[in-house]
Formats: structure tokens, C-alpha cells, sequence
């Protein structure tokens, strides 16, 4: 029970764990650090999936979020036309972008043109293979939504981009 992340966590009053109190905590206590780590079956799948689908070299993920739940300002969605821009430039450093949809969007019609990016609507409903392709991948690009928290608790390098939206609290100043 005293094992519960975060503390004080209950099925009956669940609440996530926003501000990362926890692993402050845990830091001051010294604490051992735990992190998710993809399992051996999740590795295989991905290396099979970037043989057959990216291709040798580097690559990048991107996860869309695409939800309109706490976006009353679209500053938390996807900006797909900038994205294309990054992309481009990304391609002319032979790197290859992978995308990663939204859970309720996966299997919808692409965000992008096949030429510019690798979408993977598997990984959208596999976390294993999800955080597999997050460890191999160069880098990883997210906004907060719940499956950054495998980059976050994990050992994957990640980019967070976010920017202020008081009409939500997870991503106000003051919070």
C-alpha cells in the first residue's frame, strides 16, 4: 500500500500527479529510481517495424494529441501544417519522423503524406511496442497526455513542448 504512485491514490479518488511532488520527494528520501523499461517481445516487434517500415539510419516519433478534452483554445492539439515544415527539414538531415496518433484517431485517416512521415496506428493501442519505438527512436516529441508519462517515467530522450493555457489547469502558469 505504501507503494501506491501517486501517494494517497485510490480507485474511489484517483487524481493524477501533475506537479511531480512525488519524485521530489522520492529524491530528498534517496530513494532508488525506477523507470519504465520496454520488455524484450516489445524490442523485437519495434526492430521488425523500423525494418520494414522506416528503414535504416535515425528516426524521430512525434505523438499527436488530438483531443479536444481540455483544449478549449486548440494551444494543446496538434499543429499539423508546422509539423510538415519541421518535418521537412528534419528528412533533409536523413532523419525519418514517426507518428504517433492519438488512441481514439489511430486507425483514421493519416495526418501526414506517407513521403513525409511513417504513421504506426499500432503503437497508439500497444504501450509496449509504443515505448519499444520511444527507446530506439533519436529523440522523441510530446505534448502532456497521458502516454508522455513513458517518456517521462522512462529512459527515452523526449522533448515536452507545451506553452500556457489558462483555460486548463495542467498546463496554466500558475500550476
Amino acid at each position: 500500500a505504501e507503494n501506491k504512485f501517486p501517494r494517497g491514490y485510490t480507485l474511489k479518488t484517483p487524481y493524477p500527479e501533475y506537479l511531480s511532488h512525488e519524485l521530489v520527494a522520492a529524491k530528498i528520501r534517496n530513494d532508488k529510481p525506477s523507470a519504465f523499461i520496454a520488455p524484450d517481445f516489445a524490442l523485437n516487434m519495434a526492430d521488425s517495424f523500423i525494418e520494414q517500415h522506416v528503414g535504416p539510419g535515425q528516426f524521430v516519433t512525434l505523438t499527436a494529441r488530438e483531443l479536444a478534452r481540455g483544449d478549449e483554445n486548440k494551444s494543446r492539439s496538434i499543429n499539423t501544417a508546422r509539423w510538415h515544415a519541421i518535418f521537412e527539414r528534419i528528412l533533409d538531415l536523413g532523419v525519418k519522423p514517426v507518428v504517433i496518433r492519438d488512441t481514439s484517431k489511430a486507425f483514421d485517416r493519416p495526418l501526414f503524406d506517407s513521403a513525409i512521415a511513417v504513421e504506426v496506428p499500432v503503437a497508439s493501442i500497444h504501450l509496449p511496442f509504443r515505448l519499444a519505438l520511444y527507446e530506439k527512436a533519436l529523440i522523441n516529441f510530446t505534448r502532456n497526455n497521458g502516454p508522455s508519462m513513458l517518456l517521462l517515467y522512462g529512459k527515452s530522450r523526449s522533448i515536452f513542448y507545451n506553452e500556457f493555457d489558462e483555460s486548463f489547469a495542467a498546463v496554466s502558469a500558475p500550476w
